[in-house]
C-alpha cells in the first residue's frame, strides 16, 4: 500500500508555505473524490452465504481503512452465474431451498438476497472503494497511475481556499483542469476493464 504523504512535495511546489497537515487533508479529499468519480480503486474477492440462516441479509465490512463507494458485481462463484442487483426488493416472495437470483442493497454495507440457499455458497463480488476519511493509505496501483492527478486535485482545492496566503484562483483553474482530465482518463480505463484488482470479472451492473 502507498501513502498520500509521499505526494506532499508535488503539492507544495505550487502551494507555497502551506502546512503539511493541511496538504494531507486536501490529498485525502482528492483521493476520495477521485475514487467516487471513477471507481478506479477496486476490490475483488468472495464471501460465503450460509445455508439455513434466518436472515436473507449479509452485512459486509469494507477492507481496512477504506469505505465502499459502490458494488459493481455479484456472481455465484459456482458457474459464474450473475446475481441481478435491483433498485428495490421487487421479488414477489422469498424462495427457500434455492439459489439467490436477485439482491437489493438496504445501504452500501448490507445486501439482501431473495432466497436462502440449501447449502453454503460462495459469492464473488467486486466493489469500488476509497480511503477512509482520515486515512492516507491507498492502493499502490492507484498511487502509481494517478499520483499527478491526485496532487493536482489537492492543489486546486487548496488554491481556492479563501483568505489564505497561498490562494491563487488562476493557478487553481489550471490544476483543476489537470485533475478533471485525470478523472476522464481513469473513467475510460475503467470502462475498458482496467482497475486495481488483479483479475477482472465481467461486471453485473453499477448501483
Amino acid at each position: 500500500m502507498a501513502n498520500l504523504t509521499d505526494l506532499i512535495p508535488l503539492v507544495r511546489e505550487r502551494v507555497h508555505n502551506c502546512p503539511d497537515p493541511v496538504i494531507e487533508r486536501a490529498l485525502r479529499w482528492a483521493a476520495r473524490d477521485f475514487s467516487r468519480e471513477t471507481h478506479v480503486w477496486t476490490e475483488n474477492a468472495n464471501f460465503t452465504l450460509n445455508a439455513g440462516s434466518n436472515s436473507l441479509s449479509y452485512s459486509f465490512t469494507s477492507p481496512g481503512d477504506t469505505d465502499i463507494v459502490a458494488w459493481r458485481m455479484l456472481v455465484l462463484d459456482d458457474g459464474a452465474i450473475p446475481i441481478t442487483i435491483l433498485d428495490r426488493p421487487e421479488w414477489p416472495r422469498v424462495r427457500s431451498d434455492s439459489l439467490p437470483r436477485y439482491a437489493y442493497f438496504e445501504d452500501v454495507n448490507t445486501v439482501t438476497f431473495d432466497a436462502r440457499p440449501e447449502a453454503n455458497i460462495s459469492i464473488r463480488y467486486e466493489i469500488a472503494i476509497m480511503n477512509a476519511i482520515e486515512s492516507n493509505v491507498i492502493d499502490d496501483t492507484f498511487m502509481n497511475s494517478w499520483a499527478d492527478a491526485l496532487a493536482a486535485g489537492a492543489r486546486s482545492k487548496l488554491l481556492t481556499q479563501p483568505d489564505r496566503y497561498w490562494s491563487d484562483l488562476n493557478a487553481a483553474q489550471l490544476d483543476m483542469g489537470e485533475y478533471r482530465q485525470g478523472i476522464m482518463n481513469a473513467k475510460q480505463l475503467v470502462h475498458k476493464g482496467f482497475g486495481t484488482t488483479p483479475k477482472r470479472v465481467i461486471q453485473n451492473r453499477f448501483i
